[in-house]
């Protein structure tokens, strides 16, 4: 009997620790909305594990940063990249029109490691290394979940859409519309 009520009241709180955490994520993501987003200068830019020329895209007005920061795995976040792949497909898709941006800030000590991983990777589009860690800085406060730090960004750098769809199709879905939606606005959301 004991041991019935105790399982019960441990289901009721893995629940209640859930919703927790789905208000907390809702809140971060609704905070964050309409926010404005610098990607900073001067930092190295990487294609296929070696230095490259910062690719000029003057026509582009919709960008999808990627934010990878020291708290994670290195060189687990340089093999996300082949997610990223379809992301990279509707950019040529948009004549450029939309420009992701992936920006690895890796820590102290890290950055070996992170620059190892990217010239071993097969993939083939701009990777921008930020070992000042100037993104963090400029754009703080960040949302705490590094699911997060994945941002949509309107021709004016407003976020528009949070969150990592590179794994999750219906956010997928939800950005590819977003992204049709602010080109067909000339960059911005109506």
């Amino acid at each position: 009997m004991i041991m019935n009520r105790l399982a019960l009241l441990c289901v009721v709180l893995i629940f209640f620790c859930a919703s927790c955490d789905e208000v907390r994520l809702k809140k971060e993501v609704d905070r964050f909305i309409g926010t404005e987003i610098t990607v900073p200068g001067g930092m190295e830019c990487l294609l296929l594990g070696r230095n490259s020329v910062v690719p000029d895209m003057p026509g582009t007005c919709v960008r999808l940063v990627a934010y990878y920061d020291s708290t994670g795995c290195a060189s687990c976040s340089v093999h996300k990249l082949d997610y990223w792949n379809k992301v990279v497909e509707l950019c040529s898709a948009t004549e450029n029109r939309f420009m992701p941006v992936f920006i690895f800030s890796p820590g102290e000590g890290k950055q070996q490691e992170t620059g190892s991983a990217l010239r071993l990777t097969s993939f083939n589009y701009p990777v921008y290394l930020d070992t000042a860690g100037l993104f963090g800085t400029i754009n703080q406060p960040l949302p705490e979940n590094p699911l997060l730090h994945t941002f949509l960004l309107d021709r004016n750098n407003r976020v528009v859409l949070v969150g990592d769809p590179s794994a999750n199709d219906p956010l997928w879905n939800l950005y590819v519309s977003t992204i049709n939606g602010l080109l067909a606005n000339n960059g911005i959301l109506e």
